[in-house]
């Protein structure tokens, strides 16, 4: 590789350098009094997150560890979500009902929630 070889190598490396620490630099603050853009876009109001045992846990706690066989089978339905860890599920929120996650290659209950 010849010095013009070199020099177009260099300038290469520098030139992705200077793109690499151009990404770590900090925002540009906003002017004194002005709010920053994401102040002046209106948040919308989420929803309140059910108290610890709003659905009736307690009931359900013994099952932490079990396996998901041991899971009984509910009154109503609607009421409780068995789903794996790994499982895609919708993010609505229902306070009274019971979700209970199991990992899918053991099949034991890892958690309990509300919503």
């Amino acid at each position: 590789m010849g010095e013009e070889g070199v020099k177009t190598v260099f300038a290469a490396g520098v030139l992705i350098a200077a793109l690499v620490l151009s990404g770590c630099a900090s925002p540009r603050p906003e002017p004194f009094g002005r709010p920053s853009a994401a102040a002046r876009i209106a948040a919308p109001a989420l929803p309140s997150i059910p108290t610890v045992d709003s659905c009736g846990l307690a009931e359900l706690a013994w099952l932490i560890g079990k396996p998901k066989t041991e899971i009984p089978v509910p009154v109503e339905p609607s009421r409780r979500r068995v789903y794996c860890a790994t499982c895609m599920v919708t993010e609505d929120l229902v306070p009274e009902r019971q979700n209970i996650v199991f990992d899918p290659d053991t099949g034991r209950v890892l958690a309990l929630s509300c919503g």
